[in-house]
């Protein structure tokens, strides 16, 4: 059971929320999203999803992005840790996407006891699909240092011909390794639900972190804290799940399986 926020703390997320929003170019100017003062309340009603969030909240207004169609959205931000927006036509979605993206920190309360996860999200263009990796947000270091060691590709656009121009064409081959974050129970309950392709799109471990992390030191205390690649056999590498360690010779020396 998730630990609720205080006044204090959820206001202190708010905060942050609202740097996010201006760092991100989301609002023009820093006051622009406007914290309302009370805190309240939304019951639970017969027709809500399941993902629609209930309890004490406190709400943000700002107007939406030049770059967007609609006038002014919101963002509820609740005791359990949960946030929601809300805002006109796809707006909300085109907002949505650029924050994750940026500033993919501003769904982290700054203080109180929610549990959370740090989210390593590969996004594979061979195959076409994107695999999400959760562990404890105790290891975020290290999932942090696997993206910065990280080096993604543009991937191949030379299909994009006419008249044949497959619609994934411009990404095809392509591969990158970003960051994100849920809470802990969000992030278990996808991925006990979560649909399948080549592998889960969604995945949560208990000790792939604490792997990750013993993996990452040891290729710093070998000197092969780089990044593996076709020209370079040495190093860290991720694929399909799998981070693997490479000798000089192209030698897995240790491994781990973020998947499970």
């Amino acid at each position: 059971m998730s630990v609720l926020l205080s006044d204090d703390e959820l206001r202190a997320w708010a905060k942050q929320v609202k740097r996010a929003l201006f760092d991100t170019s989301i609002t023009k100017v820093e006051g622009a999203a406007l914290v309302c003062p009370d805190i309240r309340t939304r019951k639970p009603r017969k027709d809500d999803s399941p993902f629609r969030p209930h309890g004490d909240y406190l709400v943000i207004t700002a107007p939406c992005a030049s770059w967007t169609r609609g006038q002014r959205f919101t963002i509820e931000l609740y005791r359990d840790g949960r946030a929601h927006w809300s805002g006109p036509d796809a707006s909300v979605r085109e907002m949505y996407l650029p924050i994750c993206k940026q500033h993919p920190r501003w769904r982290v309360p700054p203080l109180g006891n929610v549990p959370m996860c740090v989210v390593l999200r590969e996004r594979n263009g061979w195959e076409g699909e994107a695999w999400r990796y959760a562990f404890s947000i105790e290891h975020e270091a290290a999932a942090l240092a696997l993206v910065n060691l990280s080096e993604p590709c543009a991937g191949n656009n030379s299909l994009a011909c006419q008249p044949f121009r497959p619609r994934n064409s411009m990404v095809f081959g392509s591969w990158s390794l970003t960051l994100d974050y849920l809470r802990e129970e969000d992030a278990k309950r996808v991925a006990e639900t979560s649909r399948a392709g080549y592998m889960a799109f969604h995945n949560y471990s208990e000790t792939a972190g604490a792997e990750l992390a013993a993996l990452l030191k040891q290729a710093e205390e070998s000197n092969l804290n780089h990044w593996a690649g076709d020209s370079v056999k040495s190093g860290v590498n991720l694929w399909k799940a799998r981070v693997t360690l490479c000798d000089e010779h192209g030698n897995d020396i240790a491994e781990v399986d973020l998947s499970c």
